[in-house]
């Protein structure tokens, strides 16, 4: 298969789980001999804002470019040609051109929470588009978007289908706009066997990415009332300033950089706290962790329960209620949270247990790793393959469908018209002819002012 990939995201930087997961998808379809193709951003990364910073960070990895011009920089990376556009609305308007040239049989879009991507897709490619859907804050519709947008709506269910990545995901699809998804686990972990940091003595009690939604709120008081406990925040994409300032107010909690390599940080790490109040897809730090056999604390917000795979310590939290639209300093639209109060009883009541007492770690660490191990070892591409040939077997059927009942309405208008007079028949074909006439004339003002993929209409 021909399949292109179409990102508001960046493709080389990836310490977001979605980011992650879509690059890997790729990388593993084009092992599997697939064509594959992705259009994104220059980078997701706060410190990879311009051209030249991505330049640079190509550099860093020993990437060059196979070729460069006004519209895009084009570099290869594990058989994917990835084509980099240096903004959003100018993505938006290429994604045409790649359909018309590299002719894909599918194209995913993932993470569009604009929709003008997507909407460019399917006037490209009606039919091939597949959504890629990682996060309900991002979808336009339920209690977990950060804006209901019936419009952008129905653009998803013009989708030939949705994939997502846990059942939570796809229950929340379903119930709030009645799509049909697919939850299929994407395989980010790697290859077993993994190495072992979990160490009840040694380490810190980390959080990744400590904003609010993800419960910044309750690690910090934890690491408050367990001032004699190392507690280590490591910043990534949800991160402001003002987190950053809290975190440094504790002098028992240190800033580790993001990394690529998880190992980086998980390697120091005793206890990882996943304390999310909002509507987490899946969590895929904690199954990382888990690998690792380091003992997790996560919430029961969204997919963490599964991602936990059954083993103990999920906690409860009260979840966020909603989004309050406001305009930042550049005045652009960015959603707030409304957090409610927390009670960190029962997080501080499970931290003490797995600190103080070593059997209890031991055995969380010991199941993690079974379960989590277990788990991985049953992930593959191959399910992404079945759920796009299973696709196009849809298609297939119901264009056979369609075409057999045209014949058969063309075989009764026969059959009728067989009886006819000749001066009968010609005026039917007189009016046929006339109706065809009157709505090609209607439809070419629609086609003149079509979405042109770059958020506006023509003019």
């Amino acid at each position: 298969m021909r399949i292109l990939l179409a990102q508001p995201l960046g493709y080389l930087y990836t310490t977001g789980g979605a980011h992650k997961a879509n690059r890997m998808l790729m990388e593993g379809l084009a092992r599997r001999e697939h064509n594959c193709r992705a259009l994104t951003a220059y980078s997701s990364a706060e410190s990879v804002k311009t051209r030249e910073q991505f330049l640079s960070l190509l550099g860093e990895r020993g990437v060059g470019l196979s070729s460069s011009s006004a519209e895009e920089d084009v570099f290869t990376l594990e058989s994917v040609e990835v084509h980099v556009s240096r903004d959003y609305l100018h993505q938006c308007a290429r994604v045409s051109h790649h359909v018309k040239e590299f002719a894909p049989d599918w194209v995913l879009v993932s993470e569009d929470t604009a929709s003008v991507m997507l909407g460019a897709a399917l006037e490209a490619a009606p039919a091939r588009v597949v959504y890629i859907s990682h996060s309900p804050s991002t979808l336009p519709f339920g209690p977990d978007s950060f804006a209901a947008d019936p419009d952008k709506t129905a653009l998803l269910k013009k989708c030939a289908g949705i994939i997502t990545v846990s059942d939570y995901m796809r229950q929340y699809i379903e119930r709030w706009s009645g799509i049909a998804s697919a939850a299929i686990k994407f395989p980010v972990y790697g290859a077993q066997p993994f190495p072992r940091f979990g160490g009840f003595d040694q380490g810190f009690v980390t959080m990744v990415n400590p904003c609010v939604i993800k419960g910044r709120a309750i690690f910090l008081e934890l690491a408050r009332r367990f001032p004699e406990v190392e507690f280590a925040a490591v910043p990534t994409w949800g991160g402001a300033q003002k987190d950053l300032e809290l975190i440094r107010d504790l002098p028992n909690v240190r800033i580790i950089p993001p990394s690529e390599r998880i190992d980086d940080i998980l390697a120091q790490t005793r206890i990882l706290l996943a304390p999310s109040l909002w509507g987490e897809a899946f969590g895929q730090i904690v199954t990382e962790a888990m690998l690792r056999g380091i003992p997790v604390l996560a919430s029961d917000s969204g997919g963490l329960p599964e991602a936990k795979l059954g083993t103990d310590y999920v906690l409860p939290v009260r979840r966020i209620e909603g989004y309050e639209p406001v305009l930042d300093e550049q005045k652009r639209i960015e959603y707030v949270p409304i957090v409610p109060e927390q009670n960190v009883d029962p997080w501080e009541a499970a931290l003490r247990e797995v600190l103080t007492d070593r059997s209890t770690y031991e055995h969380v660490a010991e199941e993690s790793r079974a379960a989590a191990s277990n788990f991985v070892g049953g992930l593959g591409f191959r399910p992404f393959e079945q759920y796009l040939e299973g696709l196009v077997a849809e298609r297939e059927k119901s264009e056979a469908q369609e075409e057999g009942s045209a014949r058969g309405r063309g075989t009764e208008l026969a059959g009728a018209m067989s009886g006819m007079s000749a001066e009968k028949r010609a005026l039917i074909a007189r009016r046929l002819k006339g109706r065809l006439a009157e709505a090609l004339a209607k439809r070419q003002p629609a086609q003149e002012n079509s979405f042109n993929g770059t958020g506006s209409k023509a003019s």
